[in-house]
């Protein structure tokens, strides 16, 4: 009986989570998020709905609206399973949202000239982690690895996703290049998703290719305000 019911409940889910998930435009004035032929959302006339992403296990899935003439859009959560809304905020900034593989949400965005934010959210859409950057930011195909350059690319910063804290602290590992060196980071390439390669110099003549496998260098846990790159926000 036991193994009935779970067999019925994959199946339940499976035939659930392959219908189609879309915004569509309806009956002249509306926007609204369907599964299927069920209209989640039944919006006011003209809202704005945007960014609609499922997560890669196909458990949820995001969006972002806002009503006509409205000020802010609005961060939704939903259970893929259910159809049940979860949570809702205002992120207060616009930018890109992404799903990691292991059910986080990405949020980044800009603000100005050699200024970058990173943003994550849990699945009730809490904040756990934030930095800010003058150099950039390379993420990890799996995007559990955020690396973070310094402005003038002499150092960066490697954290790893997968250690956040409840205080927000993370395991940090940096690695900073002699100053009195022409050495600089020009790029950098991930060859697997804990491994990464940093072309130097700006000179060609004078280019080394230097390789990190994360799981060999030593973290230690820390704040990104720590990190001395931002003081507030």
């Amino acid at each position: 009986m036991k193994r009935t019911l779970i067999v019925l409940l994959l199946i339940t889910f499976k035939t659930f989570a392959q219908k189609n998930i879309s915004i569509e435009f309806h009956d002249n004035v509306y926007y609204d998020v369907f599964i299927g032929d069920v209209n989640l959302t039944n919006f006011k006339p003209w809202e704005r709905v945007l960014d609609l992403k499922v997560s890669p296990d196909k458990r949820y899935f995001f969006f972002r609206h806002k009503e006509d003439k409205g000020k802010a859009y609005k961060l939704t959560l939903y259970d893929f399973q259910t159809q049940k809304k979860i949570v809702e905020i205002i992120p207060g900034f616009g930018g890109s949202f992404e799903w990691t593989m292991n059910n986080k949400i990405i949020h980044r965005w800009g603000c100005g000239t050699n200024c970058a934010n990173f943003r994550m959210y849990d699945l009730s859409l809490n904040e756990i982690f934030f930095t800010l950057s003058s150099g950039g930011f390379s993420e990890s195909p799996k995007k559990d690895i955020l690396v973070q350059f310094g402005m003038r690319g002499k150092d960066f910063w490697i954290f790893d996703l997968r250690s956040i804290q409840e205080d927000q602290s993370v395991k940090i590992f940096h690695k900073k290049f002699d100053e009195t060196d022409e050495m600089n980071i020009w790029s950098l390439k991930f060859d697997s998703n804990y491994s990464f390669s940093i072309e130097t110099h700006d000179d060609a003549s004078k280019k080394e290719v230097l390789k990190f496998n994360i799981n060999e260098l030593s973290f230690k846990y820390g704040k990104s305000a720590d990190i001395g790159e931002y003081y507030s926000r």
